[in-house]
């Protein structure tokens, strides 16, 4: 899956998705925040009860955490 069609602008040519009757930035920066606490607390409890038997499910965990600081960086170029 392209990065674009996961980010609000990425799928209207770049523009702020407020533009487009989508939700402003600062709406997107609050929910990236709350997938960013979610994911943290998703990592402890894999890391407490599974990532010795699943190491995929850490590897995938970072993953995420790498599109969302990809996707902060988006936002911040938005402003």
């Amino acid at each position: 899956m392209d990065e674009r069609e996961d980010h609000p602008a990425g799928r209207q040519g770049g523009r702020d998705s407020s533009q487009a009757g989508g939700p402003p930035v600062e709406e997107w920066r609050s929910r990236l925040d709350r997938f960013r606490t979610l994911l943290a607390e998703l990592r402890a409890k894999v890391l407490r009860a599974a990532a010795p038997k699943r190491p995929d499910l850490t590897r995938r965990i970072q993953e995420l955490e790498n599109r969302i600081e990809a996707l902060q960086r988006r936002l911040d170029g938005a402003r």
